[in-house]
Parts: structure tokens; C-alpha cells; sequence
């Protein structure tokens, strides 16, 4: 939890990148590993539908997802996945 967190933020700062993207390049090269697949891996990002000024005056909930497509790059490192991945989102 709170550890991890403690790596992650100096990582964040070195690579010039947001922690969400840190988190979501290590789910991606995770799953693509566990999945025997690591040449794809698609997230949905919850995403509002509020783009108006009016419609954020209307009660209840407006929502969707947006598709993240993430294809590591044979003989990439890490970091330059995880800058990638910060340009995606």
C-alpha cells in the first residue's frame, strides 16, 4: 500500500509521468505476461459524458468507458512504456 506508493512517486518524477500511468503500464505488462499475450492489452477508462455547462447542472450519474489499447514494443524498457502509456491516457 502506503510502501509501494513511496517507490512509485520518485519513479513518477525521474520519467516525467502521472502515477495512473505507472500503475496502469504495470497492470499492462502484468496481464500480458500472465495472459501468455503480451502483445495487447485493453483497459476501460471510465470517462464523464458531462461536456456542457448545462449538463453538470443535471442530477444523477452520466458516464462511460473509453477503450485503452496497450501494445509493448518488443525490446522496449519499462520506462519508455510507461511514457507511452502516459501519452495514451
Amino acid at each position: 500500500g502506503t510502501e509501494l506508493l513511496s517507490h512509485i512517486q520518485p519513479l513518477c518524477k525521474t520519467l516525467g509521468v502521472r502515477r495512473s500511468s505507472i500503475l496502469a503500464a504495470a497492470c499492462a505488462l502484468l496481464m500480458g505476461k500472465w495472459c501468455n499475450n503480451p502483445s495487447e492489452v485493453v483497459f476501460e477508462l471510465p470517462v464523464t459524458r458531462r461536456i456542457s455547462p448545462v449538463s453538470m447542472t443535471i442530477p444523477g450519474m452520466v458516464s462511460g468507458v473509453v477503450p485503452l489499447v496497450l501494445r509493448p514494443a518488443p525490446g522496449s524498457t519499462v520506462a519508455a512504456f510507461c511514457r507511452h502509456v502516459n501519452k495514451q491516457i
